[in-house]
């Protein structure tokens, strides 16, 4: 399955081709979610592998204020009594995206609180 994407240059379009290995979306019901969320639309879009892609620059901004120790498994049907804070989660996620990095990929830190500061 693929789809065309606009790539906008000045003054001209270019079309590209995206070949999906999965493409579909999917209704999750309020119910279904353990209340986590409303009545949901989930859509997966795997794109095919690619030969080369560009450099990625990342900037993370990240909350470190004290309402980050909110646990986040309170509201998950069988985790109640687990705790995972947010910052936990954000930590984790970033660690994910950092073992994805390439070599010539680029990511910068930010923390906050009251004030700002640049940690990588």
């Amino acid at each position: 399955m693929s789809f065309n994407i606009f790539k906008k240059k000045v003054g001209s379009k270019t079309t590209q081709n995206v070949e999906f290995e999965e493409l579909f979306g999917r209704y999750i019901s309020e119910e279904k979610s353990n209340g986590l969320c409303k009545d949901s639309i989930h859509v997966c879009m795997k794109p095919k592998k690619v030969k080369s892609t560009l450099p990625v620059c990342l900037i993370c901004v990240v909350d470190i204020s004290g309402s980050m120790n909110i646990n986040c498994c309170n509201n998950v049907d069988g985790m109640k009594s687990m705790y995972l804070s947010r910052l936990e989660l954000v930590k984790h996620s970033i660690k994910t995206i950092v073992s994805t990095l390439r070599k010539d990929d680029m990511i910068s830190i930010i923390t906050f609180d009251n004030d700002a500061n640049m940690k990588i």
